[in-house]
């Protein structure tokens, strides 16, 4: 069995469509089509139905997991030979949360390029469940993410722990509450509008289970998956906003923030960065990972 259909067969199940891959793909909807059905042929089995809507047969799923072994030794063994031969070119994809990459990334990428100026960084930028998922399923090569260091699929490096901090208008309190939150008590919070990322989200998930923590139910003003919009609210003054420190003080940089108390928080999570399982990991992939740590973020007062 050549492996140019079991990679074709991939990139079916990737996309969930043989339509939407062929096109990905850049040939006809009918040459993939042959290929697929000489699979399944050659195999003696179906191996997606097609209608009511695509979905993969058990013999599908068990292909696939052969397929991915197949496919994923195969190229682990000719990015092996490239690295032997020195080609340390080509495209590494880089996935990151929307606004992380915005004070995580300039001085790694600038690190990457001096050692690396013949290969291209390609940015993927999304949340945290989706760049998870987009590792999973090969369609990025390495990502900084709060994942488990156990993950099953992917081998996973420890970056740095993210310190998060709630900010609030000065003017937003009277002088008793400010006092009330310095001490701790965010029950002064009670009817303070908040700028509160999704649930779903890392400092949203954060932020009202502190809340939750002190009995404050948050009136939320505004919610969004930026973060950046919400600093720049809060700096407006509309409303107080739990954040990752590092994220702050990247967005206040050269900006008067004198008027937002900062409440430290004993609360904070871990980013990793993760990559899939492969019996050989390319050199450039493995190199980016070593610049990370060695530019992580420090933990400052």
């Amino acid at each position: 069995m050549n492996l140019l259909p079991m990679q074709y067969y991939l990139e079916v199940v990737k996309d969930g469509s043989i339509s939407r891959a062929a096109e990905r793909l850049h040939i006809t909807q009918q040459t993939l089509s042959a290929h697929i059905a000489a699979l399944e042929k050659e195999l003696g089995c179906t191996l997606f139905h097609r209608r009511p809507r695509f979905a993969l047969t058990h013999a599908g799923c068990v292909f696939r997991d052969y397929a991915f072994r197949f496919v994923g030794l195969y190229e682990s063994m000719t990015q092996e030979f490239r690295d032997l031969a020195g080609e340390e070119a080509g495209e590494l994809s880089v996935g990151v949360a929307y606004t992380r990459g915005r004070f995580l990334l300039p001085p790694i990428l600038a690190a990457y390029q001096r050692r690396y100026p013949k290969i291209r960084i390609r940015l993927i930028e999304a949340d945290n469940e989706e760049l998870i998922a987009r590792l999973r399923d090969g369609r990025v090569d390495l990502i900084i993410a709060n994942l488990a260091s156990d993950e099953p699929l992917f081998s996973v490096a420890p970056f740095y722990d993210e310190e998060m901090i709630l900010l609030v208008p000065a003017a937003l309190l009277s002088a008793e509450k400010r006092k009330q939150i310095r001490r701790g008590d965010l029950r002064a919070l009670a009817d303070c509008p908040f700028l509160m990322n999704r649930r779903e989200d890392i400092a949203g998930r954060i932020g009202n289970a502190v809340l939750a923590k002190n009995g404050v139910l948050p009136r939320v003003a505004v919610s969004s998956e930026n973060m950046e919009t919400l600093l720049d609210l809060c700096l407006a003054g509309e409303g107080a906003c739990f954040c990752p420190k590092n994220l702050a003080r990247k967005v206040f940089e050269g900006k008067d923030f004198s008027h937002l108390l900062r409440v430290s928080l004993d609360a904070s999570f871990s980013l990793r960065l993760a990559w899939q399982r492969k019996p050989y990991v390319r050199r450039a992939l493995t190199d980016f990972v070593a610049i990370c740590r060695e530019n992580a973020p420090t933990r400052e007062t």
